[in-house]
């Protein structure tokens, strides 16, 4: 049975991860988001398909010397993030406390998604 683009999206937790990170925190560098989200070696076509899919867009930054890939939702992902938002609010949660709270636990760590 295939479930279309939601099924896809949702089958998949680095996505939604990746587009609430985006979201709540602002742009990122590709390594940004591995660093937030997940080292797994398939992230670069995790980026990939959310690329093609027109969730996010890809541009090249910085100097020769350091280029860095930054990463930043497009109208499509903000529609998809807010989304996100919404049904995890329906179900009692806050995605923004997140982004409130710095993405800073009580003891000063890092918060990984």
């Amino acid at each position: 049975m295939r479930f279309g683009k939601i099924g896809r999206l949702m089958g998949d937790c680095h996505y939604n991860k990746i587009i609430l990170l985006l979201y709540l925190t602002g742009r990122k560098s590709k390594t940004e988001i591995y660093n937030s989200i997940s080292t797994n070696p398939r992230m670069p076509q995790k980026l990939a398909f959310l690329e093609e899919e027109g969730y996010i867009s890809v541009v090249r930054e910085g100097t020769l010397e350091r280029p860095r890939n930054m990463v930043d939702l497009t109208p499509l992902g903000i529609v998809l993030a807010r989304g996100l938002c919404e049904l995890e609010a329906s179900v009692g949660g806050d995605a923004f406390a997140y982004s409130e709270a710095g993405r800073e636990d009580v003891t000063g760590g890092e918060i990984r998604w």
